[in-house]
């Protein structure tokens, strides 16, 4: 649902996006209800965790107002009722930065429907147009306008360290990749 302004209410979603090799993409992502501007995303070849809702949120949150410990104002997180997404971790860490967790009504993913409609357009003038051979490259080539380093594999986390330096509790070990929007702050 939009709001009249930014930064009143941010929904989140996924989608999975298959590879010609038969690997698997699952991309989470946030927007912004009254802008719809990409606040940022994680991308693995794993299930959307909720530490990877976690660094979700964290990648949102710092893209908008930079490295704080607390919201200046209380903001919707919308999510559908994906275990990442109402996992008490989640859940808790939300508050604790200042989002309030709201969920939709379960089998109404429609009330989500700004971030339903996102998909709908990723899915149709992305995935279906370009070239998906396999994981890394659908990872590489995601159009979200971000340049950081992926955060692949074990060996390859330096954009989770990056991004959530002021969230010393996230864990930043995992296999996603996850950066903010097209770096531009507000």
């Amino acid at each position: 649902m939009a709001v009249e302004r930014s930064n009143l209410r941010w929904c989140t979603d996924g989608f999975e996006i298959g590879c010609d090799n038969g690997e698997k993409v699952r991309v989470a992502f946030a927007l912004d209800c009254c802008d719809r501007e990409v606040l940022g995303h994680v991308a693995t070849t794993e299930g959307i965790k909720g530490e990877y809702v976690q660094d979700l949120m964290v990648t949102a949150v710092e893209y908008r107002f930079g490295p704080v410990t607390r919201l200046p104002q209380t903001i919707e997180w919308l999510s559908d009722n994906g275990s990442g997404y109402i996992a008490r971790d989640t859940r808790s860490l939300a508050r604790e930065m200042g989002l309030e967790p709201r969920t939709t009504p379960v089998q109404s993913p429609q009330r989500n429907g700004m971030a339903e409609a996102f998909v709908r357009t990723i899915k149709r003038d992305y995935a279906r147009v370009s070239s998906i051979p396999d994981a890394w490259t659908v990872m590489e080539s995601l159009p979200f306008g971000s340049s950081i380093t992926i955060a692949f594999t074990r060996t390859r986390h330096s954009a989770i360290v990056r991004l959530v330096s002021s969230w010393p509790h996230v864990n930043r070990d995992n296999p996603v990749r996850s950066f903010g929007g097209n770096n531009r702050r507000r």
